[in-house]
């Protein structure tokens, strides 16, 4: 019921937060996982010293480069004590079965407001 009551509204804290959604992200998470929650991405570091466009570093040995870890912020709509979750950090993580899945939060919410899916703000 908790799942249920959660509203997906990203206008409501976007000034609260850094906005990466002009990053690439690539996900980690496997083919066949439902609830894409991790990612990664690569920012090229632009500085008054990047030798870039230097013909005499024609492989760009000298440019710096910053990685991002990207984590579907969970905490935003299971707050700490809550029953929804209490109940996943019992469950511990999502199990794929042959047959079935069985998910840590409510596939409408790790599918859908907890994903790092593309094309959507969160």
């Amino acid at each position: 019921k908790e799942a249920e009551n959660n509203t997906h509204d990203p206008d409501r804290i976007l000034g609260l937060r850094k906005d990466l959604r002009n990053f690439k992200v690539y996900t980690i998470d496997g083919d066949s996982t439902l609830d894409i929650d991790d990612g990664i991405s690569v920012e090229v570091l632009k500085s008054s010293d990047d030798k870039s466009n230097d013909t005499t570093d024609p492989d760009n040995s000298q440019r710096r480069y910053r990685y991002w870890i990207h984590i579907a912020d969970v905490d935003r709509w299971a707050p700490r004590g809550s029953p929804l979750l209490k109940a996943a950090e019992r469950r511990g993580t999502s199990l794929y079965l042959a047959t079935s899945t069985l998910c840590m939060f409510p596939p409408n919410m790790s599918s859908g407001v907890m994903s790092l899916e593309s094309y959507d703000d969160k």
